[in-house]
This record gives C-alpha cells, structure tokens and sequence, in this order.
C-alpha cells in the first residue's frame, strides 16, 4: 500500500477534529438558591463555571433578569478543562417581601447553546420593624 493513500485518511482526520473541537460551557449549579432572605439584606453565593471543552470559551456578556441581582466572575476567557467562580449578589431591599425567581443569562462563544441560563431563586420576608395593616 502507498504511503499516499495512508497520508490522505489521516490528513481527513485531524482536520475533521479540529473543525468539531469547540467550547462548552458547564455550571456546578442550574439554579441557585438564595432561600428566605430578610428585606434590605444582602447575600452572596457563588457556584463553578468550567469550561469542558477542548476550545478557549468566551464570556461575551452576563446579564440579570433584575438589578437586585448581580453575577461577575474575574476572567472573560476560560481555558478549555478549567473552572472559574460566578459570584451571584442578591439584594432584597430592591424586592417586595414575596417569593422571586430571577435569570442570570450567560453569553458565550460555544456552538449550542450560545447562551446559558441560571435560574436564583430567593423568598423575600418583610422587614423585623414592618406593621401590620388591617385589612
């Protein structure tokens, strides 16, 4: 047999895996639970974000569904098969007492999907000096 026809297959197969390799987003958490939170109180959480993919992933935007909810991470590029932190800030004195589910929505450069959503959830209480109304 040619050394050609073994060259050809071989070549189809290395620029066949370069052509797939992407980047792929995982989290440690799809939903992060901030639990029952007083009114006016601030909490902190954070959850791992790795990119398993064998590309560079790109953090192009993270955005909040409301303003009483921030994420930040300290890199906008994760190395493929590394792991990085988002810290997720819940501020309840932006919300009324009540039950709240909010979106964190991630931007990146993977194929599919090219945006990541994390849900927080959060029970806001009133505040300790709140009087009752009569109704």
């Amino acid at each position: 047999m040619s050394k050609r026809y073994l060259f050809f297959p071989l070549l189809f197969m290395l620029i066949s895996l370069k052509l797939f390799a992407a980047p792929q987003l995982s989290v440690s958490n799809e939903t992060i639970n901030f639990e029952t939170i007083r009114f006016g109180e601030v909490r902190t959480m954070s959850i791992f974000i790795q990119n398993t993919g064998d590309q560079p992933l790109e953090l192009k935007a993270i955005r909040t569904s409301c303003i009483c909810l921030s994420a930040k991470t300290d890199t906008r590029s994760i190395p493929a098969g590394e792991t990085h932190t988002l810290t997720v800030t819940f501020n309840a004195a932006l919300k009324e007492p009540g039950l709240h589910t909010l979106r964190i929505f991630i931007r990146t450069n993977q194929p599919e999907p090219e945006l990541t959503v994390i849900s927080a959830i959060a029970f806001v209480t009133p505040p300790e000096n709140a009087v009752a109304t009569p109704e």
